[in-house]
Protein backbone atom coordinates (compact mmCIF):
# COMPACT_ATOMS: atom_id res chain seq x y z
CA UNK A 1 0.00 0.00 0.00
CA UNK A 2 1.56 3.41 -1.24
CA UNK A 3 0.34 7.02 -2.18
CA UNK A 4 2.26 9.32 -4.61
CA UNK A 5 2.60 12.28 -3.32
CA UNK A 6 4.04 13.79 -6.44
CA UNK A 7 2.99 13.08 -9.70
CA UNK A 8 2.60 15.20 -13.37
CA UNK A 9 0.31 15.25 -15.38
CA UNK A 10 0.08 17.46 -19.26
CA UNK A 11 -1.79 17.67 -22.11
CA UNK A 12 0.66 19.64 -25.40
CA UNK A 13 -2.92 19.88 -26.91
CA UNK A 14 -4.41 21.82 -24.10
CA UNK A 15 -1.43 23.53 -22.91
CA UNK A 16 1.60 25.69 -24.40
CA UNK A 17 4.16 23.93 -22.02
CA UNK A 18 6.75 26.19 -23.36
CA UNK A 19 9.51 24.89 -20.57
CA UNK A 20 8.78 21.68 -22.80
CA UNK A 21 11.09 23.13 -25.58
CA UNK A 22 14.40 23.62 -23.63
CA UNK A 23 17.19 21.35 -24.85
CA UNK A 24 17.55 17.98 -23.30
CA UNK A 25 13.91 17.78 -22.43
CA UNK A 26 13.41 16.01 -25.87
CA UNK A 27 11.81 12.96 -23.59
CA UNK A 28 9.75 14.85 -21.97
CA UNK A 29 8.22 17.13 -24.62
CA UNK A 30 5.04 14.89 -25.00
CA UNK A 31 1.63 14.40 -23.62
CA UNK A 32 1.38 12.40 -20.65
CA UNK A 33 -1.69 11.19 -18.80
CA UNK A 34 -2.82 9.14 -16.14
CA UNK A 35 -3.32 6.09 -17.80
CA UNK A 36 0.33 6.27 -18.40
CA UNK A 37 1.71 6.95 -14.80
CA UNK A 38 3.69 4.47 -12.56
CA UNK A 39 1.50 2.40 -10.10
CA UNK A 40 0.26 -1.02 -10.07
CA UNK A 41 -2.06 -2.45 -7.76
CA UNK A 42 -0.85 -1.62 -4.13
CA UNK A 43 -1.01 2.26 -5.23
CA UNK A 44 -3.82 3.73 -3.02
CA UNK A 45 -3.40 7.27 -3.63
CA UNK A 46 -2.17 10.30 -6.19
CA UNK A 47 -0.77 13.91 -5.35
CA UNK A 48 -1.37 15.80 -8.60
CA UNK A 49 1.05 18.65 -9.08
CA UNK A 50 1.04 21.41 -10.92
CA UNK A 51 3.50 22.53 -14.34
CA UNK A 52 2.15 25.54 -15.48
CA UNK A 53 1.62 28.62 -13.86
CA UNK A 54 -1.93 29.22 -15.23
CA UNK A 55 -5.22 28.25 -13.16
CA UNK A 56 -6.69 26.32 -16.07
CA UNK A 57 -4.29 23.83 -15.41
CA UNK A 58 -5.12 23.35 -11.89
CA UNK A 59 -8.77 23.09 -12.67
CA UNK A 60 -7.74 20.64 -15.33
CA UNK A 61 -5.74 18.66 -13.06
CA UNK A 62 -8.80 19.02 -10.14
CA UNK A 63 -11.30 17.27 -13.08
CA UNK A 64 -8.95 14.17 -13.39
CA UNK A 65 -8.69 13.99 -9.46
CA UNK A 66 -12.30 13.59 -9.41
CA UNK A 67 -12.76 11.10 -11.86
CA UNK A 68 -9.25 9.23 -10.73
CA UNK A 69 -9.16 5.86 -9.86
CA UNK A 70 -8.02 5.91 -6.60
CA UNK A 71 -8.36 8.93 -4.09
CA UNK A 72 -6.47 11.90 -5.58
CA UNK A 73 -5.82 15.37 -4.26
CA UNK A 74 -4.38 18.61 -6.25
CA UNK A 75 -1.31 20.73 -5.73
CA UNK A 76 -2.22 23.70 -8.22
CA UNK A 77 -1.37 27.18 -8.64
CA UNK A 78 -2.61 30.82 -8.66
CA UNK A 79 -1.10 33.87 -8.28
CA UNK A 80 -0.12 35.11 -5.06
CA UNK A 81 1.27 38.21 -5.93
CA UNK A 82 -2.16 39.53 -6.69
CA UNK A 83 -3.50 39.07 -2.66
CA UNK A 84 -6.65 41.44 -3.50
CA UNK A 85 -7.51 39.04 -6.25
CA UNK A 86 -6.74 35.48 -4.57
CA UNK A 87 -10.14 34.60 -2.72
CA UNK A 88 -11.81 34.74 -6.23
CA UNK A 89 -9.37 33.14 -7.68
CA UNK A 90 -9.45 30.59 -5.34
CA UNK A 91 -13.29 30.32 -5.42
CA UNK A 92 -13.10 30.09 -9.04
CA UNK A 93 -10.97 26.39 -9.10
CA UNK A 94 -12.45 25.33 -6.45
CA UNK A 95 -16.11 25.89 -8.10
CA UNK A 96 -14.62 24.10 -10.92
CA UNK A 97 -15.13 20.17 -11.76
CA UNK A 98 -13.18 18.40 -8.95
CA UNK A 99 -12.57 21.89 -7.46
CA UNK A 100 -12.41 20.31 -3.82
CA UNK A 101 -9.45 18.25 -4.29
CA UNK A 102 -7.57 21.09 -4.22
CA UNK A 103 -5.26 20.97 -1.00
CA UNK A 104 -2.46 22.91 -1.91
CA UNK A 105 -0.55 25.87 -3.83
CA UNK A 106 2.81 26.07 -5.45
CA UNK A 107 4.02 29.00 -6.52
CA UNK A 108 7.15 28.18 -9.10
CA UNK A 109 10.00 29.89 -7.39
CA UNK A 110 12.59 28.13 -8.56
CA UNK A 111 11.83 29.73 -12.25
CA UNK A 112 11.86 33.47 -10.59
CA UNK A 113 14.64 35.54 -12.28
CA UNK A 114 16.06 36.43 -8.66
CA UNK A 115 15.71 35.47 -4.94
CA UNK A 116 13.86 37.09 -2.51
CA UNK A 117 10.61 35.86 -4.03
CA UNK A 118 8.85 34.76 -0.37
CA UNK A 119 9.80 37.90 1.29
CA UNK A 120 7.19 40.26 -0.68
CA UNK A 121 4.51 41.98 1.15
CA UNK A 122 2.07 40.73 -1.60
CA UNK A 123 3.75 36.87 -1.03
CA UNK A 124 3.50 37.18 2.87
CA UNK A 125 -0.58 38.11 2.45
CA UNK A 126 -0.92 36.13 0.29
CA UNK A 127 0.30 33.48 2.53
CA UNK A 128 -1.86 34.11 5.21
CA UNK A 129 -5.05 34.02 2.85
CA UNK A 130 -4.08 30.32 2.30
CA UNK A 131 -3.37 29.25 5.88
CA UNK A 132 -6.98 30.58 6.63
CA UNK A 133 -8.49 28.64 4.01
CA UNK A 134 -7.14 25.92 4.63
CA UNK A 135 -4.48 25.26 1.71
CA UNK A 136 -0.80 24.03 2.21
CA UNK A 137 2.09 26.48 0.85
CA UNK A 138 4.30 24.26 -1.40
CA UNK A 139 7.87 24.97 -1.90
CA UNK A 140 9.55 24.44 -5.41
CA UNK A 141 12.59 26.00 -4.39
CA UNK A 142 16.83 25.65 -4.94
CA UNK A 143 19.72 26.81 -2.69
CA UNK A 144 19.16 30.64 -3.40
CA UNK A 145 15.70 30.83 -1.71
CA UNK A 146 16.16 28.41 1.22
CA UNK A 147 16.61 31.20 3.65
CA UNK A 148 13.38 32.76 1.96
CA UNK A 149 11.47 29.67 3.04
CA UNK A 150 12.53 30.00 6.82
CA UNK A 151 11.44 33.28 7.18
CA UNK A 152 7.92 33.00 5.54
CA UNK A 153 6.85 29.90 7.84
CA UNK A 154 7.94 32.44 10.84
CA UNK A 155 6.03 34.97 9.73
CA UNK A 156 3.17 32.97 8.36
CA UNK A 157 3.43 30.28 11.69
CA UNK A 158 -0.25 29.35 11.35
CA UNK A 159 0.27 27.87 8.18
CA UNK A 160 1.13 24.43 6.67
CA UNK A 161 4.02 23.94 4.43
CA UNK A 162 5.60 21.37 2.41
CA UNK A 163 9.72 21.19 0.79
CA UNK A 164 9.27 19.66 -2.53
CA UNK A 165 12.48 17.29 -3.71
CA UNK A 166 14.23 17.97 -0.33
CA UNK A 167 14.68 21.87 -1.57
CA UNK A 168 16.41 20.40 -4.56
CA UNK A 169 20.50 19.90 -3.33
CA UNK A 170 22.84 19.09 -6.23
CA UNK A 171 23.16 15.41 -5.01
CA UNK A 172 26.81 14.57 -5.55
CA UNK A 173 29.15 11.33 -3.99
CA UNK A 174 30.90 14.08 -1.60
CA UNK A 175 27.44 14.09 0.18
CA UNK A 176 24.92 16.77 0.80
CA UNK A 177 26.45 20.47 1.69
CA UNK A 178 26.52 21.69 5.58
CA UNK A 179 24.27 24.83 4.18
CA UNK A 180 21.79 21.90 3.35
CA UNK A 181 21.68 20.33 6.38
CA UNK A 182 21.28 23.06 8.36
CA UNK A 183 18.70 24.11 6.13
CA UNK A 184 16.61 20.80 6.61
CA UNK A 185 17.61 20.61 10.02
CA UNK A 186 16.46 24.56 10.34
CA UNK A 187 12.88 23.64 8.69
CA UNK A 188 12.26 20.75 10.89
CA UNK A 189 11.98 23.13 14.21
CA UNK A 190 8.98 24.46 12.42
CA UNK A 191 6.46 21.69 13.63
CA UNK A 192 3.73 22.49 10.70
CA UNK A 193 6.38 21.58 7.76
CA UNK A 194 7.11 18.55 6.03
CA UNK A 195 9.19 17.27 3.36
CA UNK A 196 8.74 14.60 -0.10
CA UNK A 197 11.41 12.72 -0.67
CA UNK A 198 10.79 13.38 -4.03
CA UNK A 199 12.81 14.63 -7.53
CA UNK A 200 16.68 13.02 -6.17
CA UNK A 201 17.45 11.44 -8.98
CA UNK A 202 17.07 14.23 -11.47
CA UNK A 203 19.55 16.30 -8.92
CA UNK A 204 22.44 13.80 -9.04
CA UNK A 205 25.54 14.69 -10.70
CA UNK A 206 26.04 11.32 -12.19
CA UNK A 207 23.99 7.80 -12.60
CA UNK A 208 22.15 8.10 -9.13
CA UNK A 209 22.53 5.02 -6.74
CA UNK A 210 21.39 4.26 -3.36
CA UNK A 211 24.66 5.00 -1.85
CA UNK A 212 24.96 8.41 -3.14
CA UNK A 213 21.54 9.51 -2.51
CA UNK A 214 21.39 7.65 0.85
CA UNK A 215 22.49 10.76 3.32
CA UNK A 216 20.12 13.15 1.72
CA UNK A 217 17.34 10.65 2.89
CA UNK A 218 18.41 9.83 5.75
CA UNK A 219 19.22 13.60 7.03
CA UNK A 220 15.44 14.12 6.07
CA UNK A 221 13.84 11.56 7.76
CA UNK A 222 16.59 12.25 11.01
CA UNK A 223 15.24 15.80 10.83
CA UNK A 224 11.88 15.31 10.13
CA UNK A 225 11.02 12.06 10.88
CA UNK A 226 8.63 9.41 8.49
CA UNK A 227 5.73 10.87 10.25
CA UNK A 228 6.25 14.41 8.65
CA UNK A 229 7.93 12.58 5.32
CA UNK A 230 6.43 11.98 2.00
CA UNK A 231 7.24 9.58 -1.01
CA UNK A 232 6.97 10.51 -4.19
CA UNK A 233 7.94 9.38 -7.64
CA UNK A 234 7.85 12.98 -9.30
CA UNK A 235 6.82 11.57 -12.84
CA UNK A 236 7.53 12.32 -15.66
CA UNK A 237 10.01 14.55 -14.60
CA UNK A 238 12.40 11.33 -13.29
CA UNK A 239 12.61 10.27 -17.16
CA UNK A 240 15.13 12.63 -17.01
CA UNK A 241 17.20 10.07 -14.96
CA UNK A 242 15.59 6.68 -15.90
CA UNK A 243 13.36 5.18 -18.22
CA UNK A 244 12.79 2.47 -15.32
CA UNK A 245 9.65 3.70 -13.14
CA UNK A 246 10.39 1.32 -10.06
CA UNK A 247 14.16 2.84 -9.67
CA UNK A 248 13.49 5.44 -7.24
CA UNK A 249 11.15 3.66 -5.18
CA UNK A 250 13.72 0.31 -5.71
CA UNK A 251 16.65 2.97 -4.33
CA UNK A 252 14.49 4.02 -1.90
CA UNK A 253 13.48 0.86 -0.29
CA UNK A 254 17.03 0.17 -0.71
CA UNK A 255 17.89 2.87 1.64
CA UNK A 256 14.85 2.57 4.56
CA UNK A 257 13.07 0.04 3.70
CA UNK A 258 10.01 -0.43 1.78
CA UNK A 259 7.14 -1.05 4.83
CA UNK A 260 7.23 2.23 6.81
CA UNK A 261 3.35 3.14 6.84
CA UNK A 262 4.16 6.80 7.43
CA UNK A 263 6.83 7.08 4.77
CA UNK A 264 4.74 5.32 2.10
CA UNK A 265 1.12 6.07 2.71
CA UNK A 266 0.18 7.72 5.85
CA UNK A 267 2.10 11.11 6.48
CA UNK A 268 0.56 12.15 2.66
CA UNK A 269 -3.04 10.58 3.50
CA UNK A 270 -2.69 13.26 6.31
CA UNK A 271 -1.31 15.78 4.76
CA UNK A 272 -3.40 16.21 1.62
CA UNK A 273 -6.69 14.43 3.77
CA UNK A 274 -7.04 12.14 1.17
CA UNK A 275 -9.60 9.40 1.72
CA UNK A 276 -8.84 5.37 2.58
CA UNK A 277 -9.10 3.64 -0.52
CA UNK A 278 -12.47 1.94 -0.53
Amino acid sequence: MSVDAHLHLWDRDLFAHDWLTRPGLENLNHSFGLADSPGGPDLTGRVLVQALPDPRETEWLCGIAAAGPVPTAVTGWVDLLRPDALDAALDRVLAAPGGERLRAIRPMVQDEPGPGWYDQAPVLASARILADRGLALEFLVRERDWAGCLRLVDAVPRGRYVLDHLGKPVITAAGPSAGWRTFLTELSRRERTVVKLSGLLTESDSDPTASMIAPYVLHALEAFSPRRTMYGSDWPVSILATDDPTLWPTILADIVGSADPDLFTHTARRVYTLEEHP
